[in-house]
């Protein structure tokens, strides 16, 4: 029984990694966003950024439609990845290192890329909402650039599985 595949990594650090990557592309895009929308709304949008509301609202659609994009390879690390590495840790191909628990990792990244997949739902609404005229400015700009401080700390124990499985090595 070894600890890792062929290139000699862990297969779940690999995914942890891809997983990673994947939550860093989806912040640094959603807040790209909340600059836009804060800027407008401060009346002080940088060169090169949409100048009217109708233009900064197209702009956040397609951040929807990236962050919708980026969620869709998250459902798949779920639905494919994180299975096929359970049947694998089951049949006992890969254990553990040290105190590190890679299903209880694989659950930890699952329950974080159920998150993004509920805050895009959450702002997907909120632009409806606000694109129908039932909720002001104010109230819009303000729920779009808030996040769930429950998200906050599931990336951070993500990141801190990744550093105790390195760690372990």
């Amino acid at each position: 029984m070894s600890n890792s595949g062929p290139s000699g990594i862990h297969p779940v650090l690999t995914l942890i990694n891809r997983c990673d990557e994947l939550a860093r592309n989806f912040d640094s895009t959603f807040e790209q966003s909340c600059i836009l929308l804060t800027n407008l709304a401060n009346n002080s949008p940088a060169p090169g950024q949409p100048m009217t509301m109708d233009d900064t609202l197209m702009s956040l659609r397609k951040t929807l439609e990236k962050c919708e994009e980026i969620v869709g390879a998250m459902l798949n690390c779920i639905y494919e990845d994180i299975p096929h590495l359970l049947d694998q840790l089951d049949s006992g191909e890969n254990v553990g290192v040290g105190n590190w628990n890679p299903k209880q990792a694989l659950d930890g990244i699952s329950q974080l890329f159920y998150s993004y997949q509920e805050l895009l739902l959450e702002k997907r609404e909120l632009l409806a909402d606000f694109t129908c005229e039932e909720i002001d400015a104010a109230t819009f700009v303000k729920g779009w650039t808030q996040i769930d401080g429950n998200l906050a700390s599931q990336r951070k124990q993500q990141v801190d599985d990744l550093a105790d499985l390195l760690a372990a090595f």
